[in-house]
């Protein structure tokens, strides 16, 4: 294994699950790690408008580009909010059920007819 896959793999494991900046300037949730032939990738859900449903939200980013945690270094409250916006958008719009997650009032909230 090479120093460089070593070192984001570690990044990968600190980092999974959490909120970051893509090298596009995207937010986008860090998931995992993959490698074919040609390069490293993180492996990252988006939910953008460049993000069609076809890829149903999960991108492959070039390691080659940096990406930037947010969690820590946002203060929570706001770290929080971004989070929840992001879920609240990817069951909406990836998960086929996933307005089944949310309770009756936050259907409502969220625009859904019961």
């Amino acid at each position: 294994m090479s120093k460089v896959r070593n070192e984001i793999l570690a990044f990968v494991r600190r980092h999974k699950g959490e909120m970051v900046i893509d090298c596009c300037n995207n937010i986008v949730r860090l998931i995992g790690f993959h490698e074919d032939e040609m390069d490293y990738y993180y492996t990252c859900q988006a939910f953008n408008d460049f993000n069609q449903k076809e890829y149903k939200g999960i991108i492959h980013q070039t390691a080659v580009c940096w990406i930037y945690p947010l969690k820590g270094r946002l203060p929570k409250k706001e770290y929080d909010l971004i989070e929840n916006h992001f879920k609240r958008n990817w069951l909406m719009n990836y998960d086929p059920k996933g307005y089944e997650k949310f309770s009756k009032a936050e259907r409502k909230q969220l625009g859904y007819k019961d």
